[in-house]
């Protein structure tokens, strides 16, 4: 009887190991995809940005993409561009030339819940499609998180 309960101790063992490894194999390939997606997305952006400026109308159809992979369900190619919008917006966040005095963001906020505030702005402010990406960024940023403090740090 305890021949018997440590084989099967053993082939519990063995499963979960196989189920790990089936695990890892899929975040890698995940990762791969993350990685080519990223290589693409720059090379969508680098001719755009380096030859006119990215309007609203144009960033709306990266934040299609974002949408439909918020739903869980996108190709690759939605996939990309996905990752190209986050990428965006987190480098229109990031900039040197940002001063973050206009806005505040709360700690702990994810890229992912940044994204979806910038997409449902822009999404919702279909006027402003003819204006700069970059600026729709920080209006929908400075719209949701602004900066309650006074230029001499009280509130």
């Amino acid at each position: 009887m305890a021949q018997h309960a440590g084989a099967e101790d053993r082939r519990c063992l063995i499963e979960k190991i196989f189920q790990d490894t089936q695990e890892w194999e899929q975040e890698m390939k995940t990762s791969r995809l993350a990685s080519i997606a990223l290589v693409l997305s720059v090379m969508v952006f680098v001719p755009v940005t380096s030859q006119a400026r990215m309007t609203g109308s144009a960033i709306m159809e990266f934040i299609k993409s974002y949408d439909q992979c918020e739903d869980k369900d996108c190709n690759p190619g939605d996939s990309a561009r996905s990752l190209a919008f986050m990428m965006y917006v987190t480098g229109v966040i990031e900039s040197p030339y940002n001063t973050w005095s206009d806005f505040s963001l709360p700690p702990g906020i994810t890229r992912n819940q940044i994204c979806s505030v910038v997409s449902q702005y822009i999404r919702e402010h279909p006027d402003m499609s003819d204006e700069g990406a970059a600026m729709l960024v920080m209006k929908a940023i400075i719209h949701t998180f602004p900066n309650n403090k006074s230029k001499d740090g009280t509130k």
